[in-house]
This record gives structure tokens, C-alpha cells and sequence, in this order.
């Protein structure tokens, strides 16, 4: 198990909300840099302390490694290129945060002399994932009260891994078949951290709370490769009832976001489910487009 530091700036909310990391492979003049590639080196299981406005309030579980995608909506703006890398990783809150201005004494001589995520201030420094000492990691759940077996614990409770253990205590399935059922459902789980670094709300409802979203695949994850399975622009988010139109080819998405219809759907259907055109449609990307085609080409079709 190895400690990581991620300095989130305006980034914290989106990246612990969602329980992502994301980084591009290279700065802006295609130099590599150390606080971006940490991210191919951080392995499931270890730990990660959130820095944000001066003060350390979530350390996290490293879900997986980290894997290609899509630049995230809350760096659009970034002039960095559209592919990076996400790293999965499940934040709990912290009761009491970290101040780390207020332990300087003690964070200051286990800093690194390159890429520190701190300055000899105690200000933070501009970088992203920094590795840290077993010591200040060590140090650092200290000062927070952390309990290791607790936070991983926390980062194993979630329903992919319910439904692993379910799978894994089936006597009816065969070894063959567990294992690639176990594949199967851990893919779900990137995949729907893959889709909600480009898609953090309900296209239709507007909903931003994540556990109420599903994470839908624009093509079919039976007809998708497995590239396709987990890749972030082959889904969207969507509340369960709008999830379930959509998954049966009964609405779907323009390339500029515009709500469509099907003329299979029962007009009292859209009517009692509030359905309408959108209000300020979302311009979806190339890569969500080239899937899109595909969808809508469908929605002419008859029900299965």
C-alpha cells in the first residue's frame, strides 16, 4: 500500500463527489510531469488524502488502476488535450479535517525536495498527485483519526463489491462462470465512474445527486466490445425512469443535446412523466456522438 496527496483546487466537489482522479498524460507543451504520471503508478489499495482550500478533508481508497478517458466537463476549459487518465477512487468524508499549516512542525521535514505538495509555508503547491512517504502517510491518518481497515473497508462497501462476494458464494456457478461475472459487474463500476467525469447530471431532470443516476450505455454493453464496455463516452447519466426510455429506444439525443422522441412512445407517457424539449440542451462530444448515431438510427424500430 503506498500514500498519494492530490492538491484537487477547484477541482475537490466534482473529483471526491464523483470519486475520481483525472490527469492529462502530458502539461500543455507536451513535457511529462510527475504530478500527472504519479497516475499510472497508484495501485487499488492505496490511500489518497484530498487537499483543497488549505485543508486535508477526504482521504480515499484507490478503486483500480488508473485507465484512458475522455477530459472530464469540470476541465473543459483546461488547455490541456481531451485524453487523459481517471483513476477511480472511493472519498469519505473526513470528521475532522486536516490542517496541515497546523502540523507544519511535523509534515515539514517528511516533505520530498521535488514535486512536494506543500510549499515550506504550508501553502499548496501547484501540482496535482504527489507520492508521500509511508511516514507522512503514516502521520497524516494520525492527525485525522484515520483508521486504515476503516476507510478501505468504506471503499469496499458499495454494491459492486456486494454483488461480487454474492457471486463468489454461489454454488451454482461454475469457476468460469464466476470469474467472468466478477469482470463483468467491477466493469460496471469503472464504467459508471468513466461516464459521470463527462456526464454529472440527468440530461432530462436536471438530477445532480449521484446515487439516484444510472449510468446508461448508449450502445448496448451485449453488442459493445470490451474497450466499448468501459468507455466513459458510451454512456450517460440518466434518472431511472428517463434510463429506462432510453434504454429501450424510445428517446434519445441529437448531436447538440436536443431530446428525441420515438413515435412508439405513448404521448400520455410523456406527458405524465413531464418530458419536453430541453431547456438548455448540452452539445455532446465526438466520441458520445459517434455512439449516438447508432442509438437514434433505432428509434424507429419496433419494441423487442
Amino acid at each position: 500500500m503506498a500514500f498519494w496527496w492530490v492538491n484537487h483546487k477547484q477541482s475537490w466537489k466534482a473529483e471526491t463527489g464523483r470519486g475520481i482522479l483525472w490527469a492529462p498524460l502530458a502539461t500543455a507543451n507536451g513535457r511529462e510531469y510527475p504530478p500527472y504520471s504519479n497516475m499510472r503508478l497508484a495501485k487499488a489499495g492505496d490511500i489518497v488524502f484530498s487537499y483543497a482550500g488549505s485543508q486535508i478533508g477526504h482521504v480515499g481508497v484507490v478503486d483500480a488502476e488508473a485507465y484512458p478517458s475522455l477530459k472530464p466537463d469540470y476541465a473543459s476549459k483546461a488547455p490541456w488535450a481531451n485524453e487523459g487518465l481517471l483513476l477511480p477512487v472511493t472519498f469519505s468524508e473526513l470528521v475532522r479535517p486536516v490542517v496541515p499549516k497546523q502540523h507544519l512542525d511535523a509534515i515539514g521535514p517528511l516533505l520530498a525536495e521535488k514535486y512536494a505538495p506543500l510549499q515550506a509555508n504550508g501553502n499548496g503547491n501547484l501540482s496535482y498527485l504527489s507520492s508521500i512517504s509511508d511516514k507522512l502517510g503514516e502521520l497524516l491518518l494520525q492527525l485525522g483519526s484515520i483508521a486504515p481497515r476503516a476507510i478501505h473497508a468504506a471503499a469496499s462497501s458499495d454494491d459492486v463489491v456486494e454483488d461480487i462476494q454474492r457471486i463468489a458464494g454461489d454454488t451454482s456457478l461454475r469457476p468460469t462462470d464466476k470469474m467472468q461475472l466478477s469482470k463483468a459487474r467491477i466493469g460496471q463500476g469503472l464504467f459508471r465512474k468513466s461516464v459521470l467525469a463527462l456526464e454529472p447530471a440527468c440530461r432530462v431532470t436536471g438530477v445532480t445527486t449521484v446515487s439516484l443516476l444510472r449510468a446508461s450505455h448508449i450502445k448496448p454493453w451485449r453488442e459493445s466490445t470490451n474497450a466499448e464496455r468501459l468507455d466513459g463516452a458510451n454512456g450517460l447519466m440518466l434518472a431511472p425512469h428517463i434510463d429506462l426510455l432510453f434504454d429501450r429506444f424510445l428517446i434519445s439525443f441529437s448531436d447538440e443535446g436536443d431530446l428525441l422522441f420515438s413515435e412508439r412512445l405513448d404521448k400520455a407517457v410523456r406527458e405524465k412523466w413531464h418530458l419536453s424539449d430541453l431547456v438548455n440542451p448540452k452539445p455532446l462530444n465526438s466520441a458520445q456522438r459517434s455512439y449516438l448515431k447508432i442509438h437514434r438510427a433505432r428509434l424507429s424500430q419496433p419494441l423487442d
